[in-house]
């Protein structure tokens, strides 16, 4: 992959376009389940079909992801980021209209962040080869951060101006990253980055990564993880308040045990 030796200006702006992209990882997801009781009082919704909101973006991450990569090659890796964000953008929004706004809303969410996803390591990839542990960990502490704010605080504030707005003020985050992706354009098209020469060495013949057990071993594990953390992330809310719980409360618990820093602490 080409890389890229960036001004401070230049790095500054990615790594805060890093930051933000983590931010729009997670929340638009993790927002829901401490508000599924208002979500389904106001659209007449089976308890059974609940757990859907969480089950359609783990299949869109399945489902799109292997192809990211083809549409990489296609249009280029920050145009595909945009887009994605404007797609994640629009799914936040429109989803609190009515129950159909609302499958497709989740849809183009899930869709958006297994974009997202797949291209975050990318982005470290290309723009700090040297440092891909320290960006790695910044973007994905940023993702864990504003997930559990998003589940922490979408019930309290959504018992002031009502669950919809809460949702839909969610938005602000692929806005904000797509202004800056905006701004290191401009930067960049005025002071291009100069690339990297890279050294000279033997190529060498790889197998598909289809081919290697040790992906499919990731994949089988990664898979799991991500099973075990969406049925918790849905239904630990909706537990602490059948038993008793108000909803701010089990709100905030599941913030609460969500942040790392407050794992740290523990």
């Amino acid at each position: 992959m080409e890389t890229h030796q960036l001004s401070k200006l230049q790095t500054g702006l990615i790594v805060t376009l890093l930051i933000l992209i983590g931010a729009n990882l997670r929340t638009a997801l993790t927002a829901v389940p401490p508000l599924l009781s208002n979500i389904s009082t106001t659209f007449n919704l089976p308890d059974w079909f609940l757990g859907s909101l969480t089950t359609i973006p783990l299949l869109c991450f399945a489902i799109v992801s292997p192809f990211v990569s083809r549409l990489v090659h296609r249009f280029g890796m920050l145009p595909l980021i945009a887009a994605a964000l404007v797609v994640l953008g629009i799914g936040s929004f429109l989803r609190i209209y009515s129950f159909t706004a609302l499958l497709l809303g989740t849809l183009l969410i899930g869709c958006s962040i297994a974009i997202l996803n797949v291209l975050s390591p990318a982005v470290v990839a290309k723009y700090f080869p040297r440092k891909i542990g320290l960006m790695t960990s910044a973007y994905t502490l940023s993702m864990t951060i504003f997930s559990a704010l998003a589940a922490g605080m979408s019930a309290p504030v959504s018992s002031v101006i009502k669950w919809q707005p809460t949702l839909q003020w969610l938005t602000i985050f692929p806005i904000l990253t797509l202004i800056v992706m905006f701004i290191n354009r401009q930067v960049q098209r005025h002071n291009p980055p100069k690339h990297l020469k890279r050294s000279s060495s033997p190529t060498h013949h790889t197998k598909s990564v289809w081919r290697q057990p040790l992906a499919w071993a990731m994949t089988i594990f990664m898979g799991l993880q991500s099973l075990l953390f969406y049925t918790i992330l849905t239904w630990v809310p909706s537990i602490f308040v059948a038993h008793g719980m108000s909803q701010n409360t089990a709100s905030s618990c599941w913030a609460y045990s969500n942040c790392p820093l407050c794992r740290w602490r523990i």
